[in-house]
């Protein structure tokens, strides 16, 4: 007898929880400000309406109808010999790949909760601007921003006005910026920032300064520090990983549905008070611009490919997770109604992730840098940190983070659990020990190398799932 959901609230929390994750929070706001935002919003709103849905729709009922899992389905509806009997193999095959990569990512939230309790984020201590300052990056950065600071004063900005050998009537009227650019074509912009810099060290509470300046790289100095301890990031991979096989082992029914009902509202509260709190420092509505109008220029033909994959990553389509779903609704439930539910939390979870996010790049002039896939890491905690009792709010996100990532992994090695006990008539203990240790290997690559990372998402999301 197969297991069933406790209800309707039960399946649509159980189904957001797989399809709302790190999708919605880390991956939509990246591809959404690399491609522009407001048109790229317009296709991908396209693409959920137009494919996304319809597909959503499909998968919940064709598990419904056969109650079996993806390969089984297939088997059930198609005749012998079939080649669409295949396409269940490839949506073990989806959930397999992204769940290797996407551990790895959801255990860098284990180390921000961390960081959370231990405060980290609250100011930049003086051992981390002497770490900083060893490296590449923060050298070229401090360097930078004192000669931005040394070029306001009228008599240095006189002297690198000759070196540059421009000829201006008035310097005062030379932008600090039109002069930096004039430096660095004159190829002598790292000469100048090297003298600003000494010429900064020299003023008393130089400390202070470097202190207050290094704060708008020290995000992403912590986070690409982190990334290159690689034992410590195959570690967090792991012990989320051990979770999920717990988790699954325990069944499904008691496990994610449970943790669902409870988690995913207070994930939406909290990130709707973070978005109102976000948007109240755009003054200039420079987020509401960017997502809702953009920059076309950026706009590529491989958006639309982009677009459509994502629609499929963040629904959890073509992996066989919303097929395996389906498999444990009743007869008596509504698909279409559910489908739309589910749909449309999601849809809402990615729009509110980027007005969270986007606030806090314009206002503080940052980049979502760390390869892309570090945006919800560079930015976030510095601002939460800004409001009351702002370490305790940082340190629940990410506690919040690790769960909404936690209920889509657990979808996703149901697909593989389920496939070794309909295939292969495992038990449940069985198939999740051997699916789970296969998943886990494949991870280690994504743990070690970030390139191995990108491609493997870009191969599952791009070309694998449509």
């Amino acid at each position: 007898m197969r297991e069933h959901w406790s209800g309707k609230l039960g399946f649509i929390l159980a189904a957001a929880g797989s399809a709302i994750g790190l999708g919605n929070l880390w991956k939509f706001p990246y591809i959404t400000w690399a491609n522009g935002g407001g048109w790229f919003v317009i296709v991908y709103l396209f693409c959920i309406i137009i494919v996304g849905f319809p597909v959503m729709f499909s998968e919940l009922l064709l598990g419904k109808l056969s109650e079996k899992d993806p390969v089984g389905t297939f088997k059930h509806f198609a005749k012998p010999g079939s080649p669409f009997r295949l396409t269940g193999f490839l949506g073990v095959l989806g959930g397999f790949t992204i769940l290797s990569y996407y551990s790895v990512v959801a255990g860098w939230s284990i180390q921000y909760t961390i960081q959370s309790l231990e405060n980290k984020f609250d100011q930049v201590k003086p051992a981390a601007i002497e770490k900083m300052l060893k490296t590449d990056d923060g050298k070229a950065f401090i360097r930078d921003k004192a000669l931005r600071v040394e070029l306001e004063d009228e008599g240095f900005k006189k002297e690198a006005v000759t070196a540059a050998n421009l000829q201006v009537e008035n310097s005062s009227l030379l932008s600090t910026t039109e002069l930096h650019a004039a430096l660095k074509s004159a190829k002598i912009l790292e000469e100048w920032q090297e003298k600003a810099y000494q010429r900064k060290m020299r003023v008393p509470g130089n400390e202070t300064w470097r202190a207050e300046s290094f704060k708008a790289f020290y995000s992403t100095f912590l986070f690409t520090e982190f990334l290159n301890n690689k034992p410590l990031v195959i570690l967090w991979h792991s012990l989320f990983f051990f979770i999920v096989l717990i988790i699954v082992i325990g069944g499904i029914k008691n496990g994610i549905e449970t943790a669902a009902k409870i988690l995913m509202p207070l994930l939406f509260v909290i990130m709707l008070f973070l978005m109102v709190r976000s948007l109240s420092l755009d003054r200039e509505y420079q987020t509401i611009k960017f997502l809702f109008q953009g920059d076309i220029t950026k706009l590529k033909p491989s958006s639309f490919l982009e677009a459509l994959g994502h629609a499929f990553f963040t629904l959890s389509l073509g992996m066989g997770a919303m097929m395996t779903y389906g498999s444990y609704m009743s007869k008596k439930e509504d698909v279409l109604k559910n489908s739309m539910w589910v749909v449309g939390t999601d849809t809402l979870i990615a729009l509110m992730a980027c007005l969270m996010i986007y606030p806090i790049i314009f206002v503080y002039h940052l980049q979502p840098t760390g390869g892309g896939i570090g945006i919800l890491f560079t930015t976030l905690p510095f601002e939460l940190l800004k409001m009351p009792l702002g370490q305790y709010l940082c340190l629940l996100f990410y506690i919040l983070v690790f769960f909404a990532a936690l209920t889509s992994a657990i979808a996703l090695l149901e697909v593989v659990v389920t496939y070794f006990i309909d295939e292969f008539k495992f038990s449940r203990v069985k198939a999740t020990i051997i699916g789970g240790l296969a998943i886990w290997l494949c991870g280690l690559p994504s743990a070690l190398w970030g390139s191995f990372l990108d491609g493997a998402d870009y191969f599952a999301s791009n070309w694998l799932l449509p």
